[in-house]
Formats: structure tokens, C-alpha cells, sequence
């Protein structure tokens, strides 16, 4: 299933992170070399993150670049942990490991992810709206105390 799909890396993350490539519906992740499959995983799913919250902010106005981790884990269609065999500089040859995960971002997913992604999207807009009028609140109280001060 991999040979099939776009595979996204670390070293691509930023053409995909500024949108200069399109995310396509279906991808791959793949993680970077590591000696624990745990930190390989991390890395796969930290890369996943990124790049759904990045689809996500095009698609439906997202403000985050990445998501909860839960949203991640809903979208992970199969994993594959790969064993490497590689040689380190004294020549001896040790294991590393990559995480591989497939990401299904289809119409059918992201309309059953939808409930779960709304609170999410309502509690952002919540606190951008508060962030705002406490802003505007702040300002205006900083211009009276000026205004009030030129009068005396």
C-alpha cells in the first residue's frame, strides 16, 4: 500500500506545512530513522498531526496547524513498523526502525470525524472572539485614561 500513495517525510514537511504541494485524500507518513520503534512512532504521528491540521485549516478553517492526537489515530487507516539494518561509523551494524502510516482523509472519514471536530472548532473561535474583545476592552480603557489625562 505504500508504493501506491504519496509518501510524506520530514524532509518534505514544509512544502506541505505552506501549501505549496497538495495534500492529497489518502497519504503516507513516514517517520524518520530511529533506534526505538516508540520514537519512530512519535515521529510518524507528530509528522501525521501537522500534516491532517494542515488539510484540515484548508478545508474548513482550522486555525491549529496540528491536531489532537485522537484525530491522528481515528485517520490511520494501517501502520507498518519497518526493521533497517544499518551500519554505524565503526563499520558494526545496528537496528533502526521507521513508522509508516497510511492516512485516509476521505469524504466517508472526515464526515464521521465531523462531531468530534466541531467542539473543537467551536471552543477555537470561542477564544479567538474573547482574545479579540478583550483586546478591543483593553484599548479602549488605555485611550481613556489618555484622553482623560490631556484634560486635566
Amino acid at each position: 500500500w505504500m508504493k501506491s500513495q504519496t509518501i510524506i517525510e520530514n524532509k518534505d514537511l514544509a512544502d506541505y506545512l505552506s501549501m505549496r504541494k497538495a495534500i492529497p485524500n489518502q497519504f503516507v507518513v513516514s517517520s524518520g530513522r530511529f533506534t526505538t520503534i516508540k520514537e519512530a512512532q512519535n515521529n510518524a504521528n507528530l509528522i501525521a498531526g501537522y500534516v491532517i491540521g494542515t488539510k484540515f485549516r484548508k478545508q474548513i478553517g482550522l486555525a491549529s496547524t496540528k491536531v489532537n492526537r485522537s484525530f491522528t489515530q481515528t485517520l490511520i487507516a494501517q501502520h507498518n513498523s519497518e526493521e533497517l539494518q544499518v551500519k554505524i561509523l565503526n563499520g558494526s551494524p545496528t537496528t533502526m526502525y521507521r513508522e509508516h502510516l497510511l492516512i485516509d482523509m476521505s469524504s466517508e472519514n472526515m464526515t464521521a470525524l465531523f462531531p468530534s471536530m466541531r467542539e473543537t472548532i467551536v471552543e477555537k473561535r470561542i477564544y479567538t472572539a474573547a482574545g479579540g474583545l478583550l483586546g478591543i476592552m483593553l484599548m479602549s480603557g488605555l485611550l481613556s485614561v489618555v484622553l482623560s489625562s490631556r484634560k486635566e
